[in-house]
């Protein structure tokens, strides 16, 4: 069952299937997760006033888990480095999305490529790989959150 429940009333183990507004704007990576940590509660509470829990994912939790045993909720860097111009940091983190994105599709639609060259037993461009994995790169180095947003 899907219920609506208010930051107040949440507990460790409630899986979180949906904010009050769009994931896009709170620092969540993924969209639903089960509360594990205190951090987690704490972030919920900056950015909600209310969650949608599923149950069925819900778990029995008497105490949080270290975070060494689970999966960390993750933060955009962008979020951190936020200015008192919203509009503008969501911009800027669309344009950082697109622009892995595109890096993404070429470095699939070169994969499918290759692969169906050597099913054919034809060649293929290696140089043409090496220069995807260079911007890869670049795009990691430049935003350390690149290749979370690519996986």
């Amino acid at each position: 069952m899907r219920r609506k429940v208010y930051i107040k009333d949440l507990a460790f183990g409630m899986y979180v299937d949906e904010l009050d507004r769009p994931w896009i704007e709170p620092p969540f990576l993924f969209q639903g997760f089960p509360i594990r940590k205190h951090e987690e509660l704490d972030q919920l509470a900056q950015h909600c006033e209310f969650v949608y829990v599923y149950d069925q994912r819900s778990e029995t939790v008497k105490h949080p888990k270290p975070a060494a045993h689970r999966f960390q909720t993750a933060q955009l860097n962008i979020a951190q480095k936020q200015s008192n111009h919203p509009r503008q940091d969501h911009h800027r983190l669309l344009a950082k999305i697109r622009s892995i994105k595109k890096i993404y599709d070429q470095s699939h639609d070169y994969i499918t490529k290759v692969l169906e060259d050597v099913q054919f037993d034809r060649t293929f461009n290696v140089n043409d790989g090496k220069a995807l994995v260079e911007k890869l790169t670049d795009s990691v180095i430049k935003n350390d959150n690149a290749l979370m947003l690519i996986s």
